[in-house]
């Protein structure tokens, strides 16, 4: 797969001056789809299913990425764009997969908690985990917590313990929230856009995927975006579409 997939013209340039966040669950095969990714022009990127040693073909020694997962098998990445220094905040939570990480550029600062949601017991239970133990959650700078979450509040049941609504619920007291619905006004459970179609089929649609992120008055959304089915799906790149999130930066702390 090259950049000139139509994946590839799906999601508009990146504005001058505007910070790109991406979370996409590939599905495998990291290694045809670097060229769609890299079109993208992240400059934080979170990466689900994908294996450590196609990354470091990829990305050679620059040192710009993170993983996490199996060994010899399939895992979940963060990786740096151009122009960002990547660091280790902290240990990665011991529930399969949740990777924080730190990136730098000039004066502008993100904690960044990557999500592929892989559970013994459920897909709730260490999601509530690793907001309870992740420290940066517990900061008050930018922080961004994104990736395959795998659920939605559509699932919910009355009088059950675990949710996917005490997980918004949580994230909103350490100050963060979906960026595709704070940009929609839509509400969880309510969608209008899948981020994921069960065995690739159109109709099988559900939105499992999410940027959540707490601005910390350094910038504000400019615009979210979901990839199309026809464009990223129907051509088999993956059963996941990607989230696309384009931050404004309004104040010094761009470093410009």
């Amino acid at each position: 797969m090259t950049g000139t997939s139509p994946a590839a013209h799906d999601i508009p340039p990146k504005p001058a001056g505007h910070v790109r966040v991406v979370t996409w669950n590939i599905a495998g095969a990291f290694w045809r789809k670097a060229a769609v990714i890299d079109s993208l022009d992240a400059d934080i990127a979170i990466i689900q299913e994908c294996r450590h040693a196609d990354l470091s073909a990829h990305c050679g020694s620059s040192g710009n990425f993170a993983w996490i997962g199996a060994r010899n098998g399939s895992g979940l990445a963060v990786i740096a764009g151009d122009g960002w220094t990547m660091s280790g905040s902290e240990p990665a939570c011991a529930d399969h997969f949740f990777l924080p990480t730190t990136l730098t550029r000039g004066m502008l600062e993100f904690s960044v908690l990557g999500v592929w949601v892989k559970p013994a017991e459920d897909y709730l239970a260490p999601t509530l985990r690793a907001i309870d133990t992740a420290s940066m959650l517990a900061t008050h700078g930018p922080a961004i917590m994104a990736g395959d979450f795998n659920a939605n509040a559509i699932w919910d049941r009355r009088g059950r313990s675990r949710t996917f609504g005490k997980v918004v619920e949580r994230l909103a007291a350490a100050g963060l929230s979906s960026a595709w619905h704070r940009f929609t006004g839509e509400q969880h459970g309510l969608e209008s856009a899948p981020t994921f179609h069960l065995h690739r089929a159109e109709a099988k649609a559900y939105h499992i995927d999410y940027l959540f992120l707490r601005q910390a008055g350094a910038w504000e959304i400019a615009s979210v975006r979901i990839g199309r089915f026809e464009h990223w799906i129907r051509p088999g790149l993956s059963d996941h579409l990607p989230v696309v999130l384009d931050l404004r930066l309004v104040s010094s702390a761009a470093g410009r």
